[in-house]
């Protein structure tokens, strides 16, 4: 009605202009649509503080929590205003604990009309508008926590045509067009409504199913690509969808198919277990391959092995030792080269750690490495890096130069840039020698190379040393400076 008017009124008099706002384009020749994204984060926390009534400007503290609240909300200022109108009678902690079930916490506001009465009504308005196609893509791709590509789409729908669907979910303002990266995102009021929309128990599991396969052959597919000139552009990706891992490990564990979840670990190892909260994701890898359902496969004693390394410099040796058994166990009835080696050098490196001069450990250091190159297995020279770091405790500085020569020199030829590893004990190798200046020059330069690959546990694991160093060399300028790029936790605990 409203594009037949509007059509009718510019057919009238070629000078009008009109200006229209809508959920959707109009679809009339000439039309020029402005997208209107959230509300800035001054303009949120003022609507919001306006409505509940608090003063957000004279505490500090107030402000923060209710710019993270309206960041959660995405901006949108109905749900801006729904979740200030329960502000009134919830504190604004106990509001924050709730944005992850939205739908039932903004359902009641003073705002007029009945499609404005809660969030749901709003959506729900929106949603029976739609096909049915659009209305299973909306449900369905509401798993993805932070957001879809075009491939992540045709996999989960089993559609050729996805990206025609997801075009008309932005085109009625359900989705966010695609960012520079190619992934749409639903806001999160959004996701949460169209994920309560999948309370059917057979739906409900099929989507989920089909989404964490998806996942595990993502991270499968990405694991690769950490081994190539694509390696940067693999380990953003990794950081960027860490969400996704463990939404598809959860699902995994709780429906008894570990196997999801053990792909994932064995794909991404340490690269995993460090993003985040490294206990977290530690305690779900546990049990993925503790599971009496998981499979005995190549996966389950690679990631098996993965987390045994991540307990053993946590200090729960008991448990490493255990799950050491059980890789090696698993290993040995695969007959598989690659997981026999793999556990072969874990056990090496647990093996040197516990008795520094035990030259054997250099041994099946070294074998493991040569299994791994012999059955092709392209990162194996990685694992030079844990056979110089035995070098170093063992003092023989000139061969964990050339270990680190050939590691840099691999690293080159297969990801095209410096290895960030290799300036790191070179670095340390400088402070050995009394050069301090000369091992922050190299720790810098490989802080530098790990924010680059989206390492950020390994460059927040640097500037611990780089602040240490600064203290010894009583320069000030370098301590704040390194406290800051660490994190602001650091510099209170050193200062």
């Amino acid at each position: 009605v409203v594009a037949d008017l509007v059509d009718r009124v510019l057919s009238a008099s070629s000078q009008t202009r009109v200006l229209a706002t809508s959920r959707e384009p109009l679809g009339l020749a000439g039309e020029s649509m402005i997208r209107v994204g959230g509300l800035s984060v001054d303009a949120a926390i003022e609507l919001f503080a306006n409505r509940a009534g608090l003063d957000a400007d004279s505490d500090r503290a107030i402000r923060d929590k209710v710019g993270d609240l309206c960041a959660t909300l995405d901006g949108m200022p109905l749900a801006i205003e729904l979740a200030a109108a329960r502000a009134r009678s919830l504190p604004l902690d106990r509001l924050m604990q709730r944005l992850d079930d939205l739908i039932p916490l903004l359902t009641k506001s003073r705002v007029a009309g009945e499609r404005h009465d809660s969030m749901t009504s709003a959506l729900a308005w929106s949603y029976d508008l739609l096909g049915a196609d659009e209305q299973r893509a909306l449900r369905w791709l509401s798993v993805f926590p932070t957001g879809f590509d075009r491939r992540d789409a045709e996999a989960l729908l089993d559609d050729p045509y996805a990206e025609d669907v997801v075009a008309r979910l932005v085109d009625v303002s359900l989705v966010q067009p695609a960012d520079e990266s190619g992934r749409n995102r639903m806001l999160e009021p959004v996701r949460q409504y169209a994920r309560s929309l999948l309370a059917q128990p057979g739906e409900y599991d099929q989507v989920f199913e089909r989404y964490a396969r998806w996942i595990a052959d993502e991270a499968e597919r990405i694991s690769v690509e950490l081994w190539s000139p694509s390696a940067r552009a693999a380990g953003a990706w990794i950081h960027s969808q860490h969400s996704e891992f463990l939404v598809s490990m959860d699902w995994a564990i709780e429906h008894n198919q570990p196997d999801i979840a053990v792909r994932i670990v064995a794909a991404l190892g340490q690269r995993l277990i460090h993003e985040g909260d490294v206990d977290s994701v530690v305690d779900r890898a546990l049990s993925a391959v503790r599971h009496p359902a998981a499979s005995r496969t190549r996966q389950l004693a690679v990631g098996a092995a993965h987390i045994v390394m991540r307990l053993w410099k946590a200090r729960r040796s008991a448990e490493a030792l255990e799950l050491m058994e059980q890789a090696e166990d698993v290993a040995e009835t695969t007959g598989d080269l690659v997981a026999q080696a793999e556990v072969m050098h874990r056990r090496a490196v647990i093996e040197a750690d516990a008795s520094w001069t035990r030259l054997e450990s250099m041994d099946q250091i070294d074998a493991a490495i040569d299994q791994l190159r012999e059955a092709g297995v392209v990162h194996a020279n990685r694992h030079l890096w844990n056979r110089a770091i035995y070098l170093l405790r063992l003092g023989r500085f000139e061969e964990v130069k050339e270990t680190m020569a050939e590691r840099d020199a691999w690293w080159r030829a297969t990801i095209g840039s410096p290895d960030p590893d290799a300036l790191q004990l070179l670095g340390d190798l400088q402070r050995l020698s009394g050069d301090r200046r000369g091992c922050v020059e190299m720790h810098v330069r490989a802080v530098e190379l790990y924010r680059a690959d989206s390492a950020l546990f390994s460059e927040a694991w640097i500037w611990q040393y780089v602040v240490l160093e600064a203290i010894a060399l009583d320069d000030r300028e370098l301590f704040s400076e390194a406290c800051l790029l660490y994190t602001s936790d650091a510099a209170d605990d050193l200062a």
